[in-house]
């Protein structure tokens, strides 16, 4: 009997969050001035951006799994799981997540991490909130120095790891690998669309 309380709770909570959410995802179709904005959210815009694309934009979907953006190119853990989610859902059911983004990611906004339980929604209440800013061609246009940035930023983090185990000949070598891979990689992103 307690669990089931502690069930109905949760769910009421729940969907409390998405009417809330949902509510000023509508009121707010354009994103604010910029000079309104934290600097946080500009430094970040770029991933928000893509994110967002990711789960509200289908055509945009599919050029974005062209140029080879991965979960592992979003630093957050929360946008990771969102995108991997966002392109799970796309590839099953041929369209974007968009109103089912909190079902996706229930299990996440039950979480017992009260922490991470706040990334959610405040990711989610992002997404809604800016869905109809995003210039797609803008942001797609920005995807190969995108996954450039985050692949460079991967490979100083695993060299940085190899130093740090006394390991210089590994941190060499991931090192040489991005140098070698950069070009053509680089060249391979900014090919133009189709």
């Amino acid at each position: 009997m307690m669990s089931n309380i502690g069930t109905d709770t949760t769910k009421r909570r729940v969907e409390r969050t998405k009417k809330k959410l949902l509510i000023r995802g509508r009121a707010s179709k354009r994103r604010p001035p910029e000079s309104s904005m934290p600097k946080k959210a500009l430094k970040g815009s770029l991933p928000e951006n893509v994110l967002t694309l990711a789960a509200f934009d289908a055509e945009a979907i599919p050029l974005i799994l062209a140029k080879g953006v991965r979960p592992e190119h979003f630093e957050s853990s929360v946008y990771r799981t969102l995108f991997e989610r966002s392109i799970d859902y796309f590839k099953e059911y041929g369209r974007p997540a968009a109103g089912h983004l909190y079902d996706l990611v229930e299990d996440r906004l039950t979480s017992k991490r009260n922490s991470q339980v706040r990334m959610y929604i405040d990711a989610l209440s992002d997404l809604y909130r800016f869905k109809d800013a995003v210039n797609r061609d803008f942001v797609i246009d920005q995807l190969g120095d995108f996954i450039d940035q985050q692949e460079l930023r991967r490979t100083i983090i695993e060299a940085a790891e190899a130093i740090q185990r006394h390991d210089v000949a590994e941190a060499r070598e991931y090192l040489r690998k991005e140098r070698v891979g950069a070009g053509f990689n680089a060249a391979q992103r900014r090919a133009p669309r189709a």
